[in-house]
């Protein structure tokens, strides 16, 4: 199993994905999970994050888990060859997993951290400065990491998986340290 973490897919991410995936993307399909994104009245990252796939030459199978019967939850984590699950409203995925799935699976699935976040504005273009000057309300980087918070995340990870299956595992934390 391979794990890629990211907290918005766009193009810049899209190419790491690339990389990472090491394999021909094109015709391979990925299942496109935005339940999170469904009661949020700002999901722009939803469509971004469909067309950067798209441009990959990946098949977007939409699949939300609030509609979606078990059986067709099953059929398609098990035969597409990727899955993405949009941001949002996490208390609402979580709620429409546990009405899914028997609440021992979901127990699995909770997050365990929230590591913070951050705005480079720098290294944005104008379209991406105007949507986080409108939600964030600043016009101005930002970074709110929370360094303790990762490194309480880190031997999580490592207890979850065994030592062969880490050498699959590739997570992207962006952070102040590792960009300077």
């Amino acid at each position: 199993m391979k794990l890629f973490l990211a907290s918005f897919f766009t193009k810049d991410i899209a190419k790491l994905f690339e990389n990472f995936a090491n394999q021909e993307l094109k015709g391979k399909t990925v299942t496109f999970i935005p339940t999170a994104s469904k009661v949020e009245k700002m999901a722009f990252y939803v469509n971004s994050g469909r067309k950067a796939h798209e441009k990959l030459g990946l098949i977007v199978d939409e699949l939300d888990v609030s509609t979606a019967t078990q059986t067709e939850i099953a059929e398609k984590l098990q035969t597409n060859d990727f899955i993405y699950v949009t941001g949002g409203n996490t208390f609402f995925l979580l709620q429409e997993l546990t009405n899914a799935y028997p609440q021992k699976l979901v127990q699995h699935a909770v997050s365990t951290c929230f590591a913070g976040g951050e705005f480079q504005f720098e290294k944005m273009n104008f379209f991406e400065r105007a949507i986080i000057k409108r939600i964030a309300k600043t016009d101005k980087s930002v970074s709110q990491i929370n360094e303790e918070a990762i490194g309480k995340f880190i031997p999580l990870i490592i207890n979850i998986y065994s030592k062969e299956q880490l050498n699959d595992v590739y997570t992207i934390i962006v952070y102040k340290k590792s960009l300077k």
